[in-house]
């Protein structure tokens, strides 16, 4: 069954005890306002990419047309989305989902939240290209949702009695690649029509953001979407080319890599031999590419500075614990060491590339 649509820092902090819990499934990325301790280098960014604003919100809203799957697309899944979500493990999003299964595409609106594990609640059928207005406001009787199909002059509200009482700190507008079952096992990915968010809103009105509020969406099919700057209160996506996409192809298996290695790091244990052996052999794959792959000249000192981050986790990771040694202190003082020590050479590829910093 499909899992659809997970919040991205709610995976990274505190989020995370509750989701395992419940046994369902993850994606990965790292938000602006939440870090995993003793971050590492590198991060999994992919399966979401979009914006996220990090200040209290209580109302959130955008229009978007129903991305459409090519006709000659296979079958795949992905979702369309805004939501809101706090620091003590609330989460609450209203979208549409756009998937096509056994040659037939079928395009919903719906809306899910922690109370429902995630799983999407249907809540009306659309029509690829439909115009759609959504708001989410925070009520004391929970979440008002309300989405209007302007193209179809279907407009409905409904009210979820969830998280009544409690503050967010985090809204969000992005494009998903879902997940179903284990932590990194993500669905395929249809071609689908490129996404343009407007109408922002956080609060009744247009939303600031800062170059750090910036993700993009990576999928393992290949698919990797940059969004754009935002402009008045729009944004859409660019398909990364050249350069920018070929970093981002060397870099996605070793952040896939990553993932369980950073849960280990938060629960303070050491990772398995096999997660360990799994993500040296993907950040040295990812040293050789930068090393012999052909980049523009402009790019030189900050592939070399990419590199010397790389080795520097390479030749941490050779003697980093793993279970059943506990993990110690000293390996947690060295991790945090080695970022702080190569903190500069940090993102400065990303930043060359016109690339968001995750």
């Amino acid at each position: 069954m499909l899992r659809s649509s997970w919040p991205k820092t709610i995976l990274l902090i505190v989020g995370l005890l509750t989701l395992l819990a419940l046994e369902i499934s993850l994606n990965a990325n790292r938000g602006p306002s939440s870090r995993l301790p003793n971050q590492s280098y590198g991060a999994p960014s992919y399966g979401f990419g979009g914006y996220e604003l990090t200040r209290p919100t209580t109302e959130v809203g955008a229009q978007w047309r129903v991305p459409r799957i090519a006709e000659q697309s296979g079958d795949g899944n992905a979702s369309t989305w805004i939501a809101v979500q706090s620091e003590d493990e609330q989460f609450i999003q209203l979208g549409t989902s756009e998937n096509k299964i056994d040659s037939v595409a079928q395009y919903e609106i719906f809306w899910s939240d922690v109370a429902v594990s995630f799983h999407p609640q249907q809540l009306l059928e659309v029509n690829p290209g439909d115009l759609i207005k959504f708001t989410m406001n925070q009520t004391s009787r929970g979440w008002r949702l309300h989405y209007d199909d302007v193209t179809q002059k279907v407009p409905e509200t409904v009210t979820i009695p969830y998280a009544r009482g409690s503050s967010f700190n985090s809204a969000q507008w992005y494009q998903e690649d879902p997940t179903v079952g284990g932590l990194t096992v993500h669905l395929t990915y249809p071609s689908v029509a490129l996404t343009t968010f407007s109408h922002m809103s956080v609060d009744e009105a247009k939303p600031q953001f800062s170059a750090d509020d910036r993700s993009v969406l990576s999928t393992a099919d290949g698919v990797y979407l940059i969004p754009t700057e935002v402009t008045h209160d729009h944004f859409t996506y660019a398909n990364a080319a050249g350069p920018a996409r070929q970093y981002l192809s060397d870099v996605f298996a070793y952040n896939a890599a990553l993932y369980p290695f950073q849960v280990d790091m938060f629960y303070r244990r050491s990772p398995t031999s096999t997660v360990m052996s799994h993500l040296r052999s993907t950040l040295t794959e990812l040293a050789t590419k930068l090393k012999t792959q052909h980049w523009p000249r402009t790019l030189t000192s900050a592939v070399k500075g990419e590199r010397k981050l790389v080795a520097a986790y390479a030749k941490l990771f050779q003697t980093f614990p793993t279970a059943p040694t506990p993990l110690s202190e000293s390996a947690l003082a060295r991790l945090s060491i080695v970022t702080r020590d190569n903190y500069l050479y940090s993102d400065v590829l990303r930043e060359q590339l016109g690339l968001p910093n995750h």
